[in-house]
């Protein structure tokens, strides 16, 4: 089946599952035991076409990449003197790899190399090594993005805006001026250690620059997106659920009802709701797909069509692991602007660094990657409000 096909299965699904729901449900809103058990059969066959929609949606993903021209640089431009212009050269990829396949840098690897010993990474492998993180976790497709040429970097914002007046002929004009503020972005370190055998190094079919890419960029981007998410911002990014502000308190520490869903929708100004997408974990989102508008028996979750996200009272739908479950004192929900009011910010060169010698008894060769970055949020307690569940 395409995409396009399995979408249609799967809301013509969903429409059995609720039209089930409400010729089935008993007068206090409960389900016998047998129709429990259908139901439960249908949400499994549900999950399944959410799992279809989605493998084929990242299959097509890959092909899409694989056929785009491999033109545009993901970092800015930066001097000379850090190698980055160099860096996009072919002589320079070449040489790049053949220090990794050899572990001897020539002269043209100089500019390139890094505070920690090793090199600065061709443009075309730091690019797809970031690639590769932004797509283990929603968070890097929601958040605002930054490149840091430098440790760190100061962002102001607008804290207040101006305001205006009705002005009577010949009054006195007043209003406020906008005022400003600012964040500090750093530049925190996060590595990733794996290990190549001599044998698959030295198979010339083995794409070494590929493979280090792809398994770097996945590693910092489960590493990062945990932090994006809860970080303190203390010696660390600081987190989504961490800088938001107090939306909703759910009344129970094991249930999230519908109307504290519309609550947590309307804690937010208007100005940031018609932006706005919710986040939350696989499994919150299952606890609150039943939910109903009261009056109206409509569902509150209503799935995507044609490669739209799913949706919860009309605004998109993004899960992560990285945001807590439904349990006593967590906050399991986010709903704001994401793209307004939360920055990741990447320093530019992605270093790399070849150990011949430490795994030289088991025939292995090290390569230890770093990246650094930070995540922060700006005007995030009033652009984006969070759920938290009843304490214990």
């Amino acid at each position: 089946m395409t995409v396009n096909e399995l979408r249609k299965a799967r809301a013509d699904h969903w429409e059995s599952m609720k039209n089930f729901l409400n010729t089935h449900e008993q007068k206090d809103g409960t389900l016998s035991v047998d129709d429990t058990a259908t139901y439960e059969k249908m949400e499994a066959k549900l999950e399944e076409y959410n799992a279809s929609v989605e493998r084929v949606e990242k299959a097509q993903e890959i092909e899409n990449s694989m056929n785009a021209p491999a033109s545009e640089r993901i970092i800015d431009s930066v001097s000379k003197k850090s190698g980055a212009d160099l860096r996009a050269t072919d002589e320079y990829k070449a040489e790049f790899l053949n220090y990794l396949k050899t572990r001897r840098a020539s002269n043209a690897l100089q500019e390139g190399t890094s505070s920690e010993g090793g090199y600065l990474v061709p443009t075309d492998f730091e690019r797809a090594l970031f690639a590769g993180r932004d797509k283990v976790d929603p968070i890097f497709d929601l958040a605002g993005r930054l490149f840091l040429g430098a440790s760190e970097k100061n962002v102001p914002f607008v804290a207040s805006h101006a305001t205006a007046t009705l002005v009577a002929e010949e009054g006195t004009y007043g209003g406020n001026d906008p005022s400003f503020g600012q964040v500090t972005l750093h530049a925190y370190k996060f590595g990733s250690l794996l290990k190549i055998s001599e044998e698959l190094m030295a198979d010339s079919a083995f794409d070494m620059l590929a493979f280090l890419s792809d398994e770097i960029g996945k590693a910092m981007g489960n590493a990062q997106a945990a932090y994006f998410w809860t970080g303190t911002g203390t010696a660390q990014p600081q987190g989504v659920m961490n800088c938001a502000g107090a939306g909703v308190t759910a009344a129970a520490a094991d249930k999230i009802t519908a109307d504290e869903i519309i609550d947590l929708y309307y804690s937010l100004f208007e100005q940031y709701r018609s932006v706005s997408s919710w986040a939350m974990n696989d499994s919150t989102v299952k606890a609150i797909r039943k939910l109903k508008l009261t009056g109206t028996g409509e569902y509150l979750w209503a799935p995507g069509l044609n490669g739209a996200p799913d949706t919860i009272l009309g605004r998109p739908l993004r899960t992560s692991a990285n945001i807590d479950g439904i349990a006593a004192g967590k906050k399991v929900i986010a709903f704001g602007d994401f793209l307004g009011c939360y920055k990741i910010a990447d320093r530019q060169g992605v270093e790399l660094k070849v150990l011949d010698q430490l795994y030289a008894e088991t025939g292995q060769i090290g390569f230890r990657g770093s990246v650094r970055t930070d995540g922060k949020g700006i005007l995030a307690s009033e652009g984006i409000k969070v759920l938290a569940m009843a304490g214990a």
